[in-house]
C-alpha cells in the first residue's frame, strides 16, 4: 500500500496531477482545491498523503495535504452510495474543517448540488458520520517537515491508525522535536 508520496509535478489538470518520484510517473487524483493550491507548482516537489484505492480491476491514488483529509475521505467512503469520486467531489466544494463542522451541526446546506451528491446520500452522511466525527477537530496538520511524515510512517508501521496520528501530532508539546523523539513521546503516552 502506498500512503505517502513526494515529488516534483510533472503534469496537473482540476481532478489529477502526476507527480514523478524517482522516475516513475503516479497519477494521483486530487481534489479540486488541492489543484488550485500547487497550480502554480509544476516541477516543484509536493509531498501528498495516499489513499491507496484497490478493487479487482482497478488501482488508484487519491492524494491530500493533510492526514484529516485522508481520513474524511475514508469517513465518507463507509457512508453507502458514496464512492471515491462523489467523496473527492465533496472535498473539492468544502473545505474539511467546514465539512466536519457542517455535519456535525447537522447543517449540510453547504455540499447541496454536488454532482453524484442527492438528498438521500447527504441525509445518510449525516446519520452515520454525525457521531463518528466527535474524534476529529477542526485543526489541520500537513507535511510541513519530512519528521511528520517519518512519525507517520513509523506508527502506522506500528499499526497506529491515522486518526489517532493525527491527534496525537496535534497535542505533541513544542519542546519535544525529531522524529525519535515524537515518536517515543507518543508511544509512551498512548494506549494503542
Amino acid at each position: 500500500m502506498i500512503a505517502y508520496l513526494k515529488g516534483k509535478i510533472q503534469h496537473i489538470e482540476d481532478k489529477f496531477l502526476i507527480l514523478n518520484v524517482a522516475d516513475v510517473g503516479y497519477q494521483v487524483f486530487i481534489t479540486t482545491l488541492t489543484a488550485k493550491q500547487f497550480a502554480k507548482s509544476l516541477h516543484q516537489t509536493i509531498e501528498l498523503h495516499i489513499y491507496h484505492y484497490i478493487r479487482e480491476n482497478t488501482m488508484t491514488l487519491y492524494g491530500f495535504v493533510s492526514l484529516m483529509d485522508v481520513e474524511i475521505f475514508k469517513t465518507l467512503l463507509g457512508v453507502t452510495g458514496v464512492g471515491p469520486k462523489i467523496a473527492l467531489n465533496i472535498l473539492s466544494t468544502i473545505e474539511t474543517p467546514q465539512l466536519i463542522q457542517s455535519i456535525k451541526n447537522g447543517t449540510v446546506k453547504s455540499i447541496v448540488g454536488i454532482p453524484g451528491v442527492g438528498p438521500k446520500i447527504l441525509e445518510r452522511i449525516v446519520i452515520d458520520l454525525k457521531n463518528k466525527l466527535n474524534n476529529f477537530s477542526s485543526n489541520t496538520v500537513t507535511i510541513e517537515e519530512n519528521v511528520h511524515a517519518d512519525v507517520v510512517t513509523a506508527l502506522t508501521s506500528l499499526g497506529y491508525k491515522p486518526g489517532f496520528i493525527l491527534t496525537a501530532l496535534n497535542n505533541i508539546p513544542k519542546d519535544i522535536s525529531g522524529t525519535a523523539n515524537i515518536v517515543k513521546y507518543i508511544l509512551k503516552t498512548s494506549t494503542k
